[in-house]
């Protein structure tokens, strides 16, 4: 379900009984509406499509002509938004998974009667003064410390894009993208988390990230790239 990205292209995937036609716009082909990027029913409701030559970054939103009204409407399976235009008027970001620097590789969860679980809320877990809000990258920051603890498994309460200034989670509207406001846009701070996660990696014995890598990731989306 949802924009995918495949060979050469992406797919196009979502459900939509009532709609009388479905198309995907975006900036690949200036957000009109014809048949170059109508979908097809394929049955129970659903709409599909494949379209070539679309990249990880592309926005798009699905179109829907519906009974009543028409409109552009997000993809309830995006796994990005954009910061501009921003929320409720975001567009959606094609995204591969394999874009990220992923550290998973040879990972083993603790035995169930050994887990310590530390529940936190990611956008107030680091509020200090000069940091009035909360982020992904500022938990990274206090592993060491959680570890220190004893804390080996952390319980974020729920990430997902919610409508609203401050959230504890539980009003989430695009639940497979994370809220944008627990990313980073601001390029100049991006370096000071980039050497606090490297010197963290280092000390775990793991490999560092990519300084170009990471910044040009940030720059396609004002956003560090986070897992999803």
């Amino acid at each position: 379900m949802g924009g995918t990205l495949v060979a050469g292209g992406a797919t196009f995937r979502i459900w939509a009984p009532r709609a009388k036609s479905v198309y995907v716009s975006g900036d690949f082909n200036g957000w009109k509406q014809d048949g170059s990027c109508l979908l097809n029913q394929i049955g129970g409701g659903h709409w599909a499509g494949f379209f070539s030559g679309l990249n990880d970054g592309d926005q798009y939103l699905f179109y829907i002509d519906g009974i009543g009204t028409s409109n552009y409407k997000r993809d309830p399976r995006g796994r990005a938004l954009t910061f501009l235009p921003s929320f409720p008027g975001s567009n959606c970001v094609l995204r591969s998974p394999s874009r990220f620097p992923w550290h998973q590789t040879g990972f083993r969860p603790p035995a169930f009667n050994d887990v310590i679980i530390y529940q936190l809320h990611v956008g107030t877990y680091l509020i200090q003064p000069g940091n009035n809000d909360g982020s992904f990258l500022d938990v990274i920051s206090k592993i060491p410390y959680l570890a220190a603890l004893g804390v080996n498994a952390i319980e974020p309460m729920p990430i997902q894009e919610f409508p609203t200034n401050f959230s504890l989670g539980y009003n989430g509207t695009d639940y497979f993208s994370p809220e944008n406001e627990y990313g980073e846009a601001d390029e100049s701070k991006l370096v000071g988390y980039f050497n606090t996660v490297n010197a963290i990696l280092q000390l775990a014995g793991r490999s560092r990230l990519v300084k170009k890598l990471v910044l040009a990731a940030a720059r396609s989306q004002k956003s560090f790239p986070c897992a999803r």
